[in-house]
This record gives structure tokens, C-alpha cells and sequence, in this order.
């Protein structure tokens, strides 16, 4: 194999398993509350939700008691 083939291999490799890895993160479900990021928080080594102010929990379904969210109206 050519030294551009295997070039071309690694590069279809790499960029498989770069999508791969963000479709898992993408189909993490964080309620509409958060969000999860390929090079975001890990917990044993996997992806977990980074929640919006005022939730909380695994998934950011917890609302937080007395949280109050600054806003520009």
C-alpha cells in the first residue's frame, strides 16, 4: 500500500470514528435543559449533561428551588 493510501485509510478512520462519537453524544438526552459535548464533562469516561442555570440531576430535568435566571426583557 502506498504511503497516500495509507494516508487516505487513517484519514477515513479518523473522521468515522469522529462521527461516531458525536451521534452518541448527540442522542444523550438532557430534557431540553442542557446539552453534552464531545469534549465537554466526563463521568467514567463518558460524555454527561452540562445542565442550563437553574437545573440539575443526570439529565437536567431538576429544576432548582428559588433559582432565579437573569434576563434581558
Amino acid at each position: 500500500m502506498a504511503s497516500t493510501q495509507i494516508w487516505i485509510y487513517f484519514e477515513l478512520i479518523w473522521t468515522r470514528r469522529a462521527a461516531e462519537d458525536a451521534e452518541a453524544v448527540a442522542a444523550i438526552s438532557c430534557s431540553g435543559h442542557g446539552r453534552a459535548y464531545v469534549d465537554g464533562v466526563l463521568e467514567n469516561g463518558k460524555p454527561v449533561c452540562e445542565c442550563n442555570s437553574c437545573f440539575a440531576g443526570p439529565d437536567c430535568s431538576q429544576p432548582v428551588p428559588g433559582c432565579v435566571v437573569g434576563a434581558n426583557c
